[in-house]
């Protein structure tokens, strides 16, 4: 079951065990904050930094989310 914090722009999630109910927290940590959702998503390994600044988003990624392509290599047509 999920409930939203008020405090907090993510839910938590109760996961029961044979032991213990575990409380984990989901969702983005900065929604409104372009630059730290970004770095986020870095540290979770979602996105990488190219050595020219450049962000690379993996095609499993950029499909599933809906995201355009922006230039790098064409795809091969057919």
């Amino acid at each position: 079951m999920s409930t939203a914090c008020s405090s907090t722009p993510w839910a938590t999630t109760t996961a029961s065990t044979d032991e213990d109910d575990i409380k984990v927290r989901t969702g983005l940590r900065y929604p409104a904050g372009p630059q730290q959702l970004i770095e986020e998503l870095i540290g979770m390994g979602v996105m990488r930094r190219r050595r020219d600044g450049r962000i690379d988003l993996p095609d499993v990624y950029r499909i599933a989310f809906g995201v355009g392509r922006k230039g790098g290599v064409p795809r091969a047509a057919g």
